[in-house]
């Protein structure tokens, strides 16, 4: 060895005897020991951290201006947190005006296994859904109607929420919002073999609730997810997290945000008017890879009672998305 360089790195046996070692190969010390293998080390392994998420090449917009740790997959945590789904994926740059088949995916975990904050947007857009309609076409319902418009916001919005959209009703006096294009259609002309279809129904039978969520072939296989993820996420959300108007339900979030106010428009029409059926000319649906795809949307919203000899009434509601999907 040359005077004055500095040795390469101690042979594997010196260095576990933590003894200096000259660099060469073998060296003097392992040479001196009939027996002993000398060898370099192997290069020490990275301590890994799983529980932290790589770092991206390009965070959204969102974490950029943060200045915070953003997630590869799209929407990222910090956003689903946040409410900020819509603005992360629009972030993304995410294709929608091109052929099915053409558009990106994207990273992302199951959404529906994600706990997301109710953006202030939606909670806003829920408590003022009564603004779709004139102050004369709700003066005209019964008091019935209104109270079951009320009593069906309490499912998704905290009481004092519930408490202000009353009085602005009582007023009869509020800005009417231009709802979303619809128009009525007979119930023959959907449910086609190649629509996919969600179906949502609630049953209450005194204390006793039961929903049932069901999503046909299509539907699974556009959107990804199955009838027992959706069932699973909707008995997780209603059974832990139970403080109205906090976290987004499921179903909230297979919707993309452009698409909330046509779902509020047509859950609003139900609870004033009954039974409903209306088509909407295009909404948007997250998949479970987080690819946002677009279709035309027939809306059927039943709601009943069922009596029978001898038992408690049972309230039927149910509610069923049938899709063509823009190709």
């Amino acid at each position: 060895m040359v005077v004055g360089e500095r040795a390469r790195s101690a042979c594997s046996a010196c260095s576990a005897r933590k003894v200096k070692c000259d660099g060469a190969r073998p060296c003097a010390r392992c040479r001196s020991k009939p027996g002993v293998e000398c060898r370099d080390q192997r290069p020490a392994m990275p301590l890994s951290k799983p529980y932290l998420e790589p770092r991206t090449s390009s965070a959204c917009r969102s974490c950029a201006r943060s200045k915070v740790r953003c997630s590869t997959f799209r929407p990222c945590l910090r956003c689903s947190r946040l409410g900020l789904v819509d603005e992360c994926l629009m972030d993304s740059a995410v294709v929608t005006t091109a052929p099915l088949a053409e558009r990106p995916l994207l990273r992302s975990q199951n959404v529906l296994e994600t706990l997301v904050l109710m953006p202030e947007d939606l909670r806003n857009a829920l408590s003022k859904a009564h603004r779709f309609f004139t102050p004369d076409f709700i003066s005209g319902l019964s008091q019935f109607n209104v109270s079951q418009y009320l009593n069906g916001m309490i499912h998704v919005l905290p009481e004092e929420t519930i408490s202000w959209a009353s009085r602005e009703i009582s007023t009869g006096s509020w800005p009417v919002i231009t709802p979303p294009p619809s128009q009525p259609y007979p119930l023959a002309t959907c449910f086609a073999d190649d629509h996919a279809a969600m179906m949502f129904t609630l049953v209450v039978e005194g204390n006793h609730i039961v929903r049932v969520a069901t999503l046909n072939r299509v539907a699974e296989t556009v959107l990804g997810y199955t009838s027992s993820e959706l069932m699973q996420a909707q008995l997780t959300y209603h059974e832990t997290y139970n403080e109205r108007g906090k976290f987004l339900p499921p179903f909230w979030k297979i919707i993309a945000p452009s698409g909330w106010s046509t779902v509020i428009h047509a859950f609003s029409r139900n609870l004033l008017q009954g039974s409903d059926a209306m088509h909407y000319s295009t909404m948007p649906f997250i998949c479970k890879n987080g690819r946002i795809v677009h279709g035309r949307c027939f809306v059927v919203i039943q709601n009943f009672v069922v009596d029978e000899p001898g038992r408690l009434s049972a309230w039927f509601w149910r509610s069923v998305f049938d899709i063509e999907f823009i190709q």
